[in-house]
């Protein structure tokens, strides 16, 4: 282009599908006026990664945006065409794992939720589980198969192929955790409790999104089995306050009053407070304010310590008019009380002052 705005046209016959941004990975918006069955050919055959990966991500955006307005019609369609290409591409081990697992990840909350000025918490995260489960019963078989064919031999490897693999059996684990078999339940429990550490991580994380005993009996046991290690411990820390489940909070509050939390330390400090302030919107925008409490709590003592520390997990609730009333009302009230804290920086505390002025 040369121009703000150009039009080009292209002779081609009637079946012609434009494939964009081939070999360009730069971070630009780009809106198509592809049909969804378009998209769905361009995720199972085209060449280019990025083409296929922008195609995926658009079909799963207009399944999830289905979802939250109630029109079954398109969402059921989107599901199916997504599960015959998705299937397709799964089933081929020819295909790259790198590449499959992009195909595989849908858009999180804060990629979706973002794009409106009102930022729906609720109907985004509905949306997002609903379409996952229910693409993730549309192709188990295929999920398994290539979970198993991408398995434990190569967990420690640090070739770039296998690094691929693993990222690919994690999207698979994740996919087949939403659909709630006991038997992918078992699959993810086996690799927790192996021998292997990476694969034990990566699991965990995945289980750790779901409610109930089982969840609760591998934390358990993890904590028991990596309390050597520092930096196996920071990530089971991570597991849970990335957490989607809905005991994230309680679970926050127990690791803050435990001797693993060490506010001298910022990674330790990091390992519980990022993943669960800037990457967890469902649980820190609990509609009970409770993650709003917890953090700002916190943040009366980490003030004391690093104050940096907390400016670097403030994002959205410097952003809190982007929200629902009762959210913005909830929000409203915890940046009132940081406000007159000690140790807050002068900068930080004039930017509040604009921000909460009426």
């Amino acid at each position: 282009m040369t121009e703000r705005s150009q039009r080009f046209s292209f002779r081609a016959g009637p079946a012609a599908i434009p494939s964009l941004l081939r070999g360009y990975t730069a971070p630009i918006d780009l809106s198509t006026d592809h049909s969804s069955e378009q998209l769905a050919v361009i995720v199972q055959s085209e060449s280019d990664a990025v083409a296929r990966w922008l195609a995926s991500e658009q079909l799963m955006i207009r399944g999830i945006d289905a979802i939250r307005r109630d029109d079954a019609a398109t969402s059921g369609a989107v599901v199916e065409l997504l599960a015959a290409s998705l299937g397709a591409v799964l089933m081929n081990p020819a295909e790259d794992p790198a590449i499959v697992a992009h195909l595989l990840a849908s858009p999180d909350e804060y990629a979706l939720g973002d794009r409106d000025w009102l930022i729906d918490v609720d109907g985004v995260h509905n949306g997002l589980m609903s379409f996952r489960r229910r693409l993730a019963e549309a192709i188990t078989p295929q999920l398994r198969e290539a979970f198993e064919r991408n398995g434990d031999d190569i967990a420690q490897s640090w070739q770039a192929h296998d690094i691929a693999k693993r990222s690919l059996t994690d999207v698979c684990l994740g996919l087949l955790l939403e659909a709630g078999d006991t038997a992918d339940i078992d699959r993810a429990v086996r690799r927790i409790d192996s021998s292997n550490n990476t694969s034990a991580v990566r699991a965990l994380i995945q289980l750790a999104h779901h409610d109930g005993v089982v969840a609760d009996e591998a934390l358990a046991r993890t904590r028991e089995r990596w309390s050597h290690s520092p930096r196996l411990l920071e990530r089971w820390i991570r597991a849970q306050s990335g957490s989607r489940s809905s005991s994230t909070i309680q679970r926050i509050r127990a690791i803050v009053q435990s001797d693993l939390y060490v506010r001298t330390e910022r990674a330790r400090v990091m390992a519980v407070w990022f993943p669960f302030c800037t990457r967890n919107r469902i649980q820190f925008h609990d509609p009970s304010g409770q993650g709003y409490a917890a953090f700002v709590d916190e943040a009366a003592e980490l003030f004391q310590v690093n104050p940096a520390l907390v400016l670097r997990l403030v994002g959205d609730l410097l952003q809190f008019h982007r929200f629902d009333d009762a959210r913005v009302a909830l929000m409203r009230a915890e940046l009132t009380r940081m406000r007159t804290m000690p140790g807050l920086p002068q900068f930080a505390a004039g930017r509040l002052d604009q921000l909460l002025a009426p």
